[in-house]
């Protein structure tokens, strides 16, 4: 199964140009994200999982 931006265009929101472009990964057949964690400070939530999940989200169209 090839991953999903070797088989349609994905387009991806510059904030820096203001412009949709299409994704083409720096390194041929890798793509990594940083995500950081979330800053807790009080006792743990569901709204702590949000930064995982809305990476994930993220994340899951490029798998091959």
């Amino acid at each position: 199964m090839n991953a999903l931006y070797k088989s349609q265009a994905v387009k991806l929101y510059n904030s820096l140009s203001g412009e949709k472009e299409n994704f083409v990964p720096i390194d041929e057949g890798n793509i990594g994200m940083y995500v950081c964690g979330p800053t807790v400070y009080s006792n743990v939530h569901l709204g702590n999982v949000r930064t995982f999940m809305s990476f994930d989200m993220i994340f899951q169209p490029f798998r091959i």
